[in-house]
């Protein structure tokens, strides 16, 4: 602990000062009583240390402190008392004194039994941050609750969702979806203590512990990480050398903008570099809390921009420049093609592959909401968080939401010729589905939900207009995904307006199963067979 950082937080003291005998302390204070009941100890101990000191190792260490037997010190079950705010800034008396002993409970933490000039402040201040806050010194009790409490948390967390997860039959290798499911609850339930606690949110959290796993570099692709602005984006460019410019990838990674990173989907777009020969271009975007809408937009539009306005400094074939996503990056990928229509100046986009998109954020009751609603890693109730933090949103309006009460009746037929559930085949609707009529407008709902309508955040309902001048798709959706309708839905706007659509469905997928690749024991065959189409779909544009 610097002087430095703690004359930042107002407490850098030596113990005289600290105890109102040093030149630094006010004149009031100055080898005086600071408190009635300190007085009134020290006067019934003659002046001297009160007795109970020497009931423990803590007590009798912290009597060493210069100044410890003046009447600034009270002695309450082995701790000592100090004032309640540290006093005046001025010289330390324990400079001159040439240092001071430290308590014999403490000079093992400190590496020796005698601090130097200085080092004394150090000292004093950390006991006056300890005492101040009430923490226990040593702190071995501490430990163990802390211990103890972090064994309760783990535990609560596989009763609650390794062996009650809802996982599907049909999913390869359920086991390693329940260990996946656990995983990331404890990381969010360890987020949502923290954020009680005020130390960090829980998508700080998150994201800081998924970004510690190591990345594995691979040597037939070179990774270069960049700024566009302040953009933070990772270059990925195969090896090898080319005659011809490559096909170019603009990704934007997932993660409902609470979690996911440049480093998260490092292997994904390692694969598709490699695999297909393209150049790869990943946005960082900024994210929750910080940051809501529409900063990640206006990160991934900015991003884009330069990267198309500089295509020939990275040999990437203006023809050939792809848009991709997945989650909400899809929903991304999928506002840029509809954006950049009208920018003539720009290269035009050739292709758009969104791998299980979000594209909608208004109607919460289609079949695929219903059915896989508490299918691990992405429940209804995680994307609701992730909507409402999105758009800054009370989360009160939950139930209003989902009862469709949020929206005029007017604008659910307006939107009902795209929305409904007739759009969607049949074969999809024979899991547990019950239709859901719209409960009666809350104003107060649809003034604050009404952001939900823009077309930033649900590019699915654009005018047709707009939907038949994007360019050819590549969309792919799972089965056991909550988004699963929305890809669906889209895929019909597009072939009705005559837009060519590639679309592969995996029966046994889940929402975020392309982030297992390269996960080892965790990864999911489905993951591979992800990638592998989207390299098919790439290779013969």
């Amino acid at each position: 602990m610097s002087p430095a950082v703690l004359a930042c937080a107002g407490f850098a003291r030596c113990p005289d000062c600290v105890l109102g005998r040093g030149p630094g302390a006010p004149a009031a204070r100055r080898g005086g009583p600071v408190s009635r009941e300190a007085a009134e100890q020290m006067r019934r101990a003659g002046g001297h240390r009160p007795p109970e000191a020497s009931t423990s190792d803590l007590a009798s260490g912290a009597s060493e402190l210069p100044g410890a037997q003046t009447a600034g010190v009270s002695w309450d079950a082995g701790r000592f008392w100090v004032p309640d705010s540290p006093p005046a800034l001025g010289a330390c008396s324990c400079h001159a004194a040439g240092g001071f002993k430290a308590p014999r409970w403490a000079s093992s933490r400190l590496g020796g039994h005698r601090l130097p000039p200085g080092r004394a402040c150090e000292f004093s201040s950390f006991i006056f941050i300890l005492r101040r806050r009430s923490l226990a010194f040593p702190g071995i009790p501490r430990v163990q609750a802390a211990c103890a409490f972090s064994l309760g948390v783990g535990l609560w967390v596989v009763c609650s969702h390794l062996l009650r997860a809802d996982v599907p039959a049909a999913v390869g290798h359920p086991v390693r979806l329940r260990v996946l499911h656990c995983l990331l609850e404890l990381l969010i339930t360890w987020g949502m203590i923290l954020e009680k606690l005020r130390i960090c949110s829980m998508p700080q959290f998150v994201r800081f512990v998924h970004d510690l796993v190591p990345l594995k570099e691979d040597p037939d692709v070179v990774v270069t990480d960049l700024l566009f602005g302040t953009v933070p984006v990772k270059l990925y460019q195969p090896k090898g050398l080319s005659c011809t410019p490559r096909p170019g990838i603009v990704f934007y990674h997932g993660g409902g903008a609470v979690m996911g990173s440049l480093k998260t989907h490092y292997a994904i777009c390692c694969h598709l570099c490699k695999k297909s020969g393209s150049v790869v271009l990943a946005v960082g975007y900024r994210k929750l809390p910080q940051h809501k809408f529409p900063a990640a937009l206006t990160d991934c539009f900015a991003a884009t921009t330069h990267f198309l306005k500089s295509l020939n400094v990275y040999g990437v074939d203006p023809d050939r420049v792809v848009v991709c996503g997945d989650s909400v990056g899809g929903a991304v990928a999928t506002v840029v093609c509809q954006k950049f229509l009208g920018c003539p100046d720009l290269p035009k986009i050739r292709a758009q592959i969104l791998i299980y998109a979000q594209l909608q954020a208004v109607h919460f009751q289609l079949p695929s909401y219903q059915q896989n609603k508490n299918v691990p890693l992405a429940s209804r109730d995680f994307a609701f968080y992730c909507w409402h933090r999105y758009l800054d949103i009370k989360p009160s309006w939950k139930s209003t939401v989902l009862k469709g009460a949020h929206l005029p009746a007017e604008v659910w037929e307006k939107y009902r010729k795209w929305l409904g559930t007739e759009n969607i085949p049949e074969r999809f609707k024979k899991r547990p589905y019950r239709p859901v009529l719209p409960e009666p407008l809350n104003e107060a709902a649809y003034l604050e939900t009404s952001l939900a309508l823009d077309l930033l955040n649900s590019p699915l309902i654009a005018e047709d207009e707009v939907i038949s001048q994007l360019p050819e798709a590549c969309i792919v959706s799972c089965e056991y995904d909550l988004l699963r309708d929305d890809s669906l839905l889209y895929k019909k706007r597009l072939e009705d307006l005559g837009v060519p659509v590639t679309w592969y469905h995996m029966e046994d997928g889940f929402h975020g199963v392309l982030s297992t690749l390269d996960m080892g024991c965790l990864q999911f065959p489905c993951s591979t067979r992800i990638l592998d189409s989207l390299v098919h779909f790439l290779k013969r544009l």
